[in-house]
């Protein structure tokens, strides 16, 4: 996706969240390829990116509440203090990312792969913890009420 049109598809967003969807739209960019994009603290509440290919993006401070991300490829990418509260990651590969005391309170992560990635300080309250890939994953200080149960064989 060229860098303008993206651009254009993130303001018709930030003026859907501005105006409580008066305006605007959401933005809907589900399998699209935005490999190495750099979406540095972005507003992609609500958004729509089932199965994109997000490889190396920098989601770092993004604003990701509500997001569908279901299916999508995140695997090395940056998403450090992202908010995804709420969001859609199922069967998302997320290995070798860095993950950072991002924020999954409340999200569906079944079937996530967390393999290889940096967790530190990650927020994991009442997420969906089902048939996830923890393997070789750092979750030091993670929070969660029943992540240990989760990681018990």
């Amino acid at each position: 996706m060229n860098t303008e049109r993206l651009k254009r598809i993130l303001y018709r967003h930030d003026l859907y969240i501005l105006t409580g969807g008066k305006k605007g739209e959401v933005a809907d960019l589900s399998y699209t390829d935005l490999r190495w994009v750099k979406l540095r603290g972005a507003n992609l509440q609500g958004a729509d990116l089932i199965c994109a290919d997000l490889r190396h993006a920098d989601l770092s401070c993004a604003k990701l509440e509500g997001a569908d991300l279901h299916n999508a490829d995140l695997s090395h990418a940056d998403l450090r203090y992202a908010k995804l509260e709420g969001a859609d990651l199922r069967n998302v590969n997320l290995s070798h990312a860095d993950l950072t005391a991002v924020d999954f309170s409340d999200a569906n992560l079944k079937g996530v792969d967390f393999s290889h990635a940096n967790l530190t300080w990650a927020d994991f309250r009442n997420a969906n913890l089902l048939n996830i890939d923890f393997s070789n994953a750092d979750l030091t200080v993670a929070r969660n009420n029943n992540l240990d149960s989760q990681l018990t064989p």
